[in-house]
């Protein structure tokens, strides 16, 4: 019985690469493994590659679906990656981009296979500028690299993100289990520290240089009366603050302890509840918005000073 299946090309053919890796002056063809031909110069690739020295230098079989004048290399590497490594030895003008995290990992890989260390500060720079994007992907690519730098900069992107376990990014399959561990850690102090400076906020916040309405006497007015507001012994004489305040303070610590990154300071959800209650006040109502924005200012300086103090460990 014949198969209805059609027997597959013994020659299959290939796409001929877009400028300007079609030059008709080629003298060599170099082929991605999704066949797609490279048409570019031996001299090229000499003197940018070592690795293409002894490369080129093999004996290349006879290419039955190609042009019988010039040698073909099948290369193991797509038409993606083979398109980023020939950018980096022609004109500046053919020079790849990088806006994304996964052309910048093929192009390392890349460079150091075919040792081609120049590009290399370059793509740390691309690695930095995309950290705030992908944090964790460029975590586990810097630490495989050893780039202290840009790993503390991607473990602080990567606050209230971080995954459910190593495996949920494959680049850390090609790192130690440590790399996400130390991340974990930085994470969950970083938490910590910023949380409890939301939870003991009494201790080095003296109400007073908030002003009205956060601050002022006693009984003036409901929120602060039948023991609603609350005060310190270590603050100025007869000086109470809101329950909305209190529940602001309680609800930012809450926020923070999840999630720690800065903006969540002034977010709707953190500034909305409280403005919402401060204006049921005829007392509370005028100036609430000129004390949260102090007061988040004195948060934010604070916070910043105690995270700096957070350390990342790393074995380099």
């Amino acid at each position: 019985m014949m198969s209805d299946t059609p027997p597959s090309d013994p020659h299959p053919t290939s796409t001929l690469a877009e400028a300007p890796f079609r030059d008709a002056d080629a003298d060599i063809v170099l082929r991605s493994c999704d066949r797609v031909d490279f048409h570019v110069h031996k001299f090229i690739l000499s003197k940018s590659s070592p690795i293409f020295i002894d490369m080129l230098a093999m004996p290349q079989p006879p290419d039955a679906g190609g042009s019988p004048e010039l040698s073909v290399v099948n290369m193991t590497e797509d038409s993606r990656a083979l398109k980023i490594l020939l950018g980096f030895m022609y004109a500046h003008a053919y020079f790849p981009s990088f806006g994304h995290f996964d052309d910048i990992k093929i192009a390392l890989d890349l460079i150091r296979k075919y040792e081609m260390p120049g590009p290399m500060d370059m793509l740390k720079r691309c690695l930095m500028n995309v950290a705030p994007t992908a944090p964790e992907r460029v975590f586990a690519l810097a630490w495989r690299y050893e780039w202290k730098d840009i790993v503390l900069a991607a473990a602080k992107h990567a606050d209230g993100r971080l995954p459910l376990g190593p495996s949920d990014f494959a680049e850390f399959r090609n790192v130690s289990g440590e790399a996400f561990w130390k991340l974990q850690d930085y994470q969950n102090r970083r938490k910590a520290v910023v949380a409890q400076l939301a939870l003991n906020w009494k201790a080095w916040l003296n109400p007073s240089r908030l002003g009205r309405p956060v601050a002022g006497k006693p009984n003036r007015c409901y929120c602060v009366q039948y023991r609603r507001g609350t005060r310190s012994k270590d603050w100025a004489h007869a000086l109470t603050v809101p329950y909305w305040w209190v529940e602001h303070m309680s609800r930012l610590y809450n926020a923070l302890a999840k999630d720690p990154r800065s903006e969540i300071i002034t977010s709707a959800a953190i500034l909305g509840p409280t403005l919402k209650d401060a204006g049921k006040c005829e007392v509370c109502r005028d100036g609430v918005e000129g004390a949260l924005d102090g007061f988040n200012g004195l948060f934010l300086t604070h916070l910043t000073y105690k995270m700096s103090q957070v350390e990342l460990e790393t074995p380099f």
